[in-house]
């Protein structure tokens, strides 16, 4: 009797140390999704922000970067910075969540 508990808590403090030095995984799709939208989201308010003449510093930053790809400070810009966003922050949140599970 005395054998069988010893044995039930023994397995039970295996099962918690396993668990303990599991750590937490990232889903990588669903980071980089998430981190692709707020990217993208960012880019098109801070375009928007631009348009009427704030933020102007961080729009010509932004034109500085995407410019060669078409974009420019105007509403046709807010869509074209938001897709360019998007593929940015996907592609960059989704190496970070890919190597920080490679690392755990």
């Amino acid at each position: 009797m005395i054998k069988k508990l010893s044995k039930k808590r023994s397995l039970k403090s295996k099962k918690q140390v396993k668990q303990k030095n599991i750590g937490l995984k990232l889903n990588a799709l669903k980071f980089a999704l998430t981190g692709g939208i707020l990217t993208g989201l960012f880019v098109a308010c801070v375009t928007l922000c631009s348009l009427l003449e704030y933020f102007e510093l961080i729009g010509i930053l932004i034109y500085s970067v995407y410019g060669v790809l078409g974009y420019s400070i105007t509403a046709w810009g807010i869509l074209i910075g938001a897709i360019y966003g998007f593929i940015d922050g996907f592609i960059m949140f989704g190496i970070f969540a890919w190597l920080y599970n490679k690392l755990l």
